[in-house]
């Protein structure tokens, strides 16, 4: 569902960020992020609680599922960043090329990485025999 909303931004005591909406059923969406053990934790949370309770129940097609996708997303995001941002040049493949692409070229681009990755280990293959029998 396409909607236009009006919102800005609040910060919250330096541990995060709220989106206030002024229409639609949702009131904020609240960005906090937490000290944990290993790490830090990030908690997205939706509050609609700006309308009634009968008129949210009518507009339940309107509610945004897909909060835990760009949860999960964002999961996955970071924790690559974490593991691989020590390699040069990671940060700005990541940023300037691949978060860029439709999700369709990011497959078709992990694909040709794959059949690269075995053609080369199929050279190495063939090499390798090809240097036993020369021996």
């Amino acid at each position: 569902m396409h909607q236009s909303l009006d919102l800005h931004v609040a910060h919250e005591d330096g541990r995060g960020l709220t989106v206030v909406y002024s229409g639609g059923i949702k009131r904020h969406t609240a960005f906090t992020i937490e000290p944990a053990t290993v790490g830090s934790r990030l908690t997205v949370t939706d509050d609609y609680n700006l309308l009634p309770v009968a008129e949210r129940e009518q507009r339940q097609a309107e509610v945004d599922k897909s909060l835990k996708a760009w949860a999960e997303s964002l999961r996955v995001y970071f924790w690559r960043l974490k593991r691989w941002s020590w390699l040069p040049g990671w940060r700005w493949y990541i940023r300037r090329v691949w978060i860029p692409m439709k999700p369709s070229s990011r497959r078709i681009v992990w694909l040709l990485y794959l059949i690269t990755v075995a053609e080369f280990f199929f050279f190495l293959f063939v090499l390798l025999i090809y240097v036993i029998e020369r021996e």
